[in-house]
């Protein structure tokens, strides 16, 4: 017994499960599809080349500014850097933080580490995680820097400690 209500199943039905005979419908594959990140390129008239445009400056006196107050703070930042360099030196040539213990050297060893990269982890979170172009976000990323140059330098070196 069939219900008059519930159609059989057609050939229709597994025509959507293919390929074939899209092109004849009409229907746009998505190989046809325009892509959003492709550039929107004109054709050409034949024996004509197409030359792109350059693109606008975009950079006003703000950004130019930022840039170079952020190519200072990684100035200061590099130099900070030699500076715990010259630190941990010093500390190893006095084998201050050598005690015997394995797990104590080993931790002195990061410690040592840590205090080189430290400046320029904080300079590249700082520009990475301030690209925003608001305002707000430029002054954020000038205090930023200028807070991790202050706490980030290398203090022994500077106060003279190592002396």
């Amino acid at each position: 017994m069939s219900d008059p209500d519930r159609a059989e199943p057609a050939e229709d039905d597994e025509a959507a499960l293919r390929w074939e005979g899209d092109d004849e419908l009409g229907r746009m594959t998505s190989l046809d599809e325009p892509r959003l990140d492709a550039p929107a390129t004109e054709a050409a008239p034949p024996g004509e080349q197409v030359v792109a445009e350059p693109p606008a400056a975009a950079a006003g006196p703000r950004d130019v500014l930022l840039t170079l107050v952020s190519a200072g703070f990684a100035g200061v930042f590099l130099a900070e850097m030699v500076g715990w360099i010259l630190v941990v030196q010093a500390v190893q040539a006095g084998d201050a933080l050598t005690t015997g213990s394995g797990v104590l050297d080993f931790i002195g060893g990061i410690t040592r580490f840590l205090a080189l990269v430290a400046g320029g982890l904080w300079f590249v979170a700082t520009i990475q995680l301030t690209r925003d172009t608001r305002r707000r976000r430029r002054l954020a990323r000038i205090g930023w820097l200028a807070l991790g140059s202050g706490l980030l330098a290398p203090w022994p070196l500077l106060l003279g400690f190592l002396r």
